[in-house]
């Protein structure tokens, strides 16, 4: 199952009351749910069954039907010429798109520029990881809390969802179609194991909606959300079973041909050919329409509502479970104000296609004057006779001289002027697209620096708009993976360093760490890239300034074996977010000599000792772990190199003159130190420091030292 059965299909009253539904008697109400979601609405009724669900998302399906056919029509079209299916027509204006017969002596050339330019904006797109930013709503300790939790959080499910593969999928999609959906749902079969449930948690998992798989309310724009939507597919039988169990699966779609809802369910043979679609596994296989619908929160449906029917078979019917409809739409940039706006890619149809034209007629007069041709009277030319391996020998008949029955056809050539005009239509597609030697990287060598900065300045103008879109799509698939992780994370998700070496993300995180409100934000200059020499010199212009330091500037060259390698800064910081934890639940976790002081006495400060809502017991113990670790790191600034102690060390002597009674030398220390000074770690006198009543050293010189400490 990837929805929790969290409401039944019936009776009435229940789905009622999870929706938020009010009194469908009152007159006002009942006007206002038939207006919205049509006079079928099945909470209309009295007892709704299972075809009522079924009847009324397919009649919700049907009405957005007509308005969509335009624009699908043309993504097919896209589809086709990305693949190189260029010289295509239509028959009508919505009829199939096909490749008419072609003459014998006609070429056909491709030049296919479409493939290659829209690739580059996928690999443009993914090739930054977006940068989460999450602010949070005021300056109280708890919400900073929860807003760096929130962050680790998005983190952490940018690599569970694999969303790398993802937003590619999503930027290949969008680049024909000019816009692309992106569902997530809670599946249960994902997730972390769970030993007390003997089975796994449950996670967030997403699933990619292409454009004619998705239906919207009619005002919906670029700038205004849709108060409903209706998402339908065809899938495999076998899935379906696997998904919803045997029963679940329902009977096999029934529907025609022509209304299926994804475009290649049906093979497509023109000429000879089949032409290739994007659903290739689901030929000769048996179907059944999964159909989902979301219902934004209303004046009538104060919960939202979530429908979801496969085979004929309702399996889930309730409110949105996680207070969010969990639809992305991510589109290619365009400037369409619409919801289901044309694509960038339609406006380099015509330079393409004249790119192609001309190349066959290039082809075409190539083909046409490869050979010697002939002009001559008819029958006037007998024959040839091959003459030796080269030379040949035409007969001729008639009166009079040769060249008055036979003349030489003199050739001629169209390559000057094809050229010129190739040239011409192939740099205006360069101009549309950005795909050109420039944005590949290539430059002369007479070019300045200023020139490539200004070059490079025209191209981030060109693909700022695709970029801006993935990172507004991003950034709306973060706050509902906050929504989704508010929901399902009531038990405390231990984020630790599973396979990556992030150990700033060992916390754990609960459902009360995404309450209050979500205020994520992705900058799109994350998103733009940056090559990778010029990464290279920012971070040694950062670590010559001094603002990084070398453990930092390791980690992050692009290398492999310095990618493994761990920052002690950060693994210093991890451990201190572990004592802190520790403090909170009444433990206490030793301070250890290698302890970095000023990371741990940072991490206690802003966690436990400055925020007002801490209990006085566990900020008292922060005060005192934090007076520790000062103490410790007056000694290590003080430390002198001891002679090494041996077994008969002598015990400590009376009080100096002048020293405070925790300010004497402890046993085991060189006599000649300094007060305050430690001996050397791993020497038999040295003392490791805990917390009060944990040492770990069994020696009087240890105890003595933890019984100085100030409480």
């Amino acid at each position: 199952m990837t929805m929790p059965a969290l409401a039944p299909a019936d009776p009435l009253s229940s789905v009622s009351q999870d929706v938020g539904l009010g009194d469908v008697t009152d007159r006002e109400t009942r006007a206002g749910l038939e207006a919205m979601y049509g006079s079928a609405f099945p909470l209309l009724q009295t007892d709704p069954s299972d075809d009522d669900w079924k009847t009324w998302a397919e009649a919700l399906w049907e009405r957005h039907t007509a308005s969509v056919q335009s624009r699908l029509h043309l993504v097919q079209r896209n589809r086709l010429f990305r693949i190189g299916k260029q010289w295509i027509t239509s028959l009508g204006a919505l009829g199939p798109w096909r490749e008419p017969e072609r003459p014998r002596d006609v070429a056909r050339v491709v030049e296919n520029m479409i493939q290659p330019a829209l690739d580059q904006r996928v690999q443009l797109i993914t090739e930054q990881r977006p940068g989460f930013r999450v602010r949070p709503e005021s300056h109280n300790p708890a919400a900073l809390k929860r807003a760096e939790a929130q962050q680790i959080a998005l983190e952490y499910q940018w690599d569970q969802q694999r969303m790398d593969r993802v937003l590619k999928e999503l930027a290949y999609w969008a680049g024909t179609d000019a816009v692309c959906f992106l569902e997530l749902f809670w599946d249960t079969n994902a997730g972390v194991w769970y030993d007390g449930l003997n089975a796994p948690l449950g996670d967030i998992r997403p699933r990619i909606r292409r454009i004619e798989q998705v239906r919207v309310s009619a005002d919906a724009r670029a700038t205004k959300r849709p108060w409903y939507a209706v998402l339908r597919e065809s899938m495999p039988l076998a899935s379906a079973a696997v998904e919803y169990g045997v029963e679940a699966a329902g009977k096999m779609s029934t529907d025609k041909p022509e209304n299926r809802t994804n475009l290649g369910s049906i093979p497509v043979q023109r000429l000879g050919y089949l032409l290739p679609e994007e659903e290739e596994l689901f030929r000769e296989q048996d179907l059944v329409d999964r159909i989902v619908v979301y219902c934004d929160k209303s004046e009538y449906l104060k919960n939202g509502l979530t429908l979801i029917v496969v085979g004929g078979t309702v399996q889930f019917v309730g409110p949105l479970v996680c207070g969010k409809v969990p639809l992305i739409r991510m589109t290619d940039g365009t400037t369409d104000p619409a919801y289901l706006p044309a694509a960038i890619m339609d406006g380099w149809i015509d330079s393409q296609m004249r790119i192609n034209a001309v190349k066959s007629k290039w082809v075409e007069n190539v083909r046409l004057n490869a050979g010697p041709r002939l002009i001559g009277k008819e029958n006037s030319i007998v024959g040839e006779t091959l003459v030796g391996g080269t030379m040949s020998v035409i007969s001729v008949k008639g009166m009079g001289a040769i060249n008055e029955s036979v003349r030489p056809l003199q050739g001629f050539s169209l390559a000057e002027d094809a050229l010129a005009l190739l040239q011409s239509e192939i740099k205006h597609f360069e101009d549309i697209s950005g795909y050109s030697a420039t944005s590949r990287g290539q430059f002369s060598e007479d070019q300045s620096g200023r020139a490539i900065l200004a070059i490079r300045e025209a191209l981030e103008r060109i693909f700022a708009p695709p970029i801006n879109a993935a990172a507004e799509a991003m950034t709306d698939w973060a706050e509902v993976s906050l929504a989704w992780m508010r929901w399902g994370y009531d038990l405390p998700r231990a984020v630790a360093v599973e396979g990556g070496n992030r150990p700033d993300l060992a916390r754990q995180l609960q459902a009360q760490d995404f309450d209050g409100i979500s205020d994520v934000h992705i900058d799109p200059e994350t998103m733009m890239p940056m090559p990778r020499s010029l990464r290279l010199f920012l971070i040694k212009d950062m670590a010559q300034m001094g603002l990084m330091s070398p453990q930092e500037t390791r980690r992050r060259m692009p290398f492999a074996w310095i990618r493994d390698m761990g920052s002690p800064d950060e693994d210093q910081e991890a451990r201190a977010r572990r004592c802190a934890e520790a403090l909170r639940s009444g433990q206490q976790l030793p301070i250890l000599w290698v302890d970095n002081e000023a990371i741990h006495q940072d991490v206690l400060e802003r966690e436990l000792i400055l925020p007002d809502d801490t209990p006085p017991q566990i900020r008292a113990a922060a005060m005192d772990r934090w007076n520790r670790l000062g103490m410790q790191a007056g000694m290590k600034g003080g430390m002198m190199a001891p002679e090494p102690a041996g077994p008969q060390a002598k015990p400590p002597g009376p009080q100096q003159p002048g020293m405070g009674p925790q300010q004497q030398p402890f046993a085991g220390t060189n006599p000649g130190m300094a007060a305050g000074q430690s001996p050397v770690p791993g020497t038999p006198g040295a003392a490791t420091m805990n917390a009060p009543g944990q040492s770990t050293d069994a020696s009087a010189a240890s105890r003595e030292f933890d019984a100085r400490m100030p409480s």
